[in-house]
């Protein structure tokens, strides 16, 4: 089921999905920064739960987010660890090289 989502999400351009099965689906953006501010708004508005991680606590997309960490997102195990840490449901780049 999660893979449809993640197929659905990155596809479709942010399709309704607040709710997986009764719950709220959870999102982690990586960076957030002015590419990222977008994203975050659409999904504040969608009521998912939004994760962001970025190399330092500064950035417009930091008002759109519920949960935020100072992780490099570069750094692809403590982005999982964080990912696995939080049960997050979608992980999403958009504007950086990751």
């Amino acid at each position: 089921m999660k893979k449809r989502i993640r197929r659905e999400f990155i596809y479709s351009g942010f399709n309704n999905f607040s709710r997986i099965e009764n719950k709220m689906v959870k999102v982690l953006i990586l960076g957030v920064g002015n590419a990222q501010v977008d994203a975050l708004h659409y999904l504040k508005d969608m009521k998912c739960i939004t994760h962001g991680l970025s190399h330092s606590n500064e950035g417009r997309g930091l008002d759109y987010c519920d949960h935020f960490e100072v992780i490099d997102i570069k750094d692809k195990d403590r982005v999982l660890a964080y990912a696995d840490r939080n049960k997050v449901d979608v992980v999403y780049s958009v504007g950086s090289d990751v």
